[in-house]
């Protein structure tokens, strides 16, 4: 298993993922961001007109995998 991290930017600002997730495989990494941006935007949106979120996952070694 490989822990990746999952930060998150909404509005310009960055909230970094110290923790990170143990998942099986990148696969994994790449659906992961998804389920968690549908339940941020769930809470975020509502209310609002207008807001930017998104999330850049990285592997162990920190470096950006990708940005879904």
């Amino acid at each position: 298993m490989t822990r990746y991290y999952f930060d998150v930017v909404e509005d310009g600002r960055t909230s970094v993922d110290s923790e990170g997730t143990e998942l099986p495989d990148a696969n994994a990494a790449r659906v992961e961001p998804t389920l968690a941006l549908a339940e941020i935007a769930r809470d975020a949106l509502p209310g609002t007109r207008r807001k930017e979120i998104t999330m850049t996952v990285r592997d162990k070694d920190e470096g950006p995998r990708f940005t879904p």
